[in-house]
């Protein structure tokens, strides 16, 4: 709990760092579709810790919002195929920070759960020694968006074509909000083009 505190104290007060006179200036846009791949996971007071794997699509509309598609997925197996589970989203981001190669940003939108379960072909014999044969099927389960997120986070071009990114965001269920579970993540992003950094 204490690490987890550390990074959203961590986040918070970058994504807050006062900008000098040249971070003030803003140089050529942002790209305008990125994609994104993250490390991380989720923390809830009444189920513990999980890890995930995360893919991201953004698409930007002006030069501070930007509309992202999220998926965070997991196994009790490492990424098993034969069952996955996860946290999907449609969120805005908004740019309240720029620098010349690092910008402070602000996450809000909705989520639902997704899972994938494929079981495989099983065989029995019974006692005549006949075999019973039991095809492989597969479930596939996607909710309808339920709950809110809301976040913050810093992204920082390492150079022009590609950028690192740490975020934090509470998930936020309306008939419960001390349920509210935390995601933290740490990625990559690879703009379609390039970032505008001048390097």
């Amino acid at each position: 709990m204490k690490g987890i505190g550390s990074l959203i104290l961590a986040a918070v007060v970058v994504a807050g760092w006062p900008a000098s006179s040249s971070a003030q200036e803003q140089g050529a846009p942002p790209p305008r579709v990125e994609i994104g791949a993250s490390l991380g996971g989720y923390w809830a007071p009444a189920g513990g810790g999980i890890g995930a794997v995360g893919l991201r699509v953004d698409t930007r509309i002006t030069r501070k919002l930007a509309i992202e598609v999220v998926a965070d997925a997991s196994s009790e197996n490492g990424l098993s195929a034969d069952h996955l589970y996860g946290v999907y989203g449609v969120q805005g981001r908004y740019l309240f920070r720029e620098r010349s190669r690092s910008a402070a940003f602000a996450t809000f939108g909705l989520g639902g759960f997704f899972e994938r379960y494929r079981s495989p072909e099983y065989r029995m014999t019974l006692p005549d020694r006949s075999t019973v044969v039991y095809p492989s099927h597969t479930y596939s389960e996607l909710s309808r968006p339920y709950f809110a997120t809301a976040g913050v986070g810093v992204q920082y071009v390492l150079w022009r074509y590609t950028a690192a990114r740490l975020e934090v965001q509470g998930l936020i269920p309306p008939e419960c909000l001390v349920c509210t579970a935390v995601r933290l993540s740490a990625g990559v992003s690879v703009p379609i083009g390039h970032y505008g950094t001048g390097r």
